[in-house]
């Protein structure tokens, strides 16, 4: 026998079907999601010391937009691949929205991980620039280090090395270079497993993923 039903059960209404509306409207990249971002509404929110700081959506597509122009003006090409390697925060939001704007690919690191399987990540991946913070800046791996093109720090940062210069800056250099068109089939992401049972291995995501 099926237990009888609760008196509120018979209020609630029931959920409608929105799956087949949603793919509808669902954009087929990460960039056309990018596009859909135009509002003052908060994207995010973080908690300092019991004050909220609002980022918008708005501040969100700025910063992505513009940051692929400039990755696109330094010569970024397609499926070029690029790592972020920083702390949770809006700006590395921006930051992978604006590699995968420029066509690029984006490699998201793990802050936590250690310098000898950052080392390996980055070799493997063939990265060559990368988004990080100040603190991450001294955990790279100097071999790797050595042959970067380009390290964009993407808190407060004054450049002082060779090859590493602020998030900023990047975003100055942004000119009107047309921004690519994506495939749904274009590789957007490379992640790597945990390697808890060995190697971290590269794993692949579309855009259509």
């Amino acid at each position: 026998r099926m237990p009888d039903r609760h008196p509120s059960d018979q209020l609630a209404p029931s959920l409608p079907d929105r799956d087949s509306a949603q793919r509808a409207h669902a954009p087929a990249t990460l960039v056309g999601l990018l596009e859909q971002w135009r509002s003052d509404r908060p994207a995010v929110i973080v908690d300092h010391d019991g004050e909220p700081d609002v980022t918008t959506y708005a501040w969100l597509s700025d910063k992505a937009v513009r940051t692929a122009a400039g990755l696109r003006a330094a010569g970024v090409g397609p499926e070029e691949r690029i790592a972020v390697l920083a702390p949770n925060s809006p700006a590395w939001i921006a930051a992978y929205f604006g590699i995968v704007a420029a066509g690029a690919t984006a490699v998201p690191l793990d802050y936590h991980s250690a310098a000898a399987d950052l080392e390996g990540m980055l070799s493997r991946s063939g990265c060559r620039r990368l988004f990080t913070s100040k603190a991450a800046l001294e955990r790279l791996p100097e071999s790797w280090s050595k042959g970067a093109e380009a390290i964009y720090v993407i808190d407060p940062f004054e450049g002082a090395a060779d090859k590493v210069s602020s998030w900023t800056v990047l975003l100055k250099d942004a000119r009107d270079t047309p921004v690519p068109v994506i495939e749904p089939d274009a590789v957007a992401s490379l992640l790597f497993t945990s390697g808890t049972t060995g190697t971290p291995k590269a794993v692949p995501l579309t855009h259509s993923q």
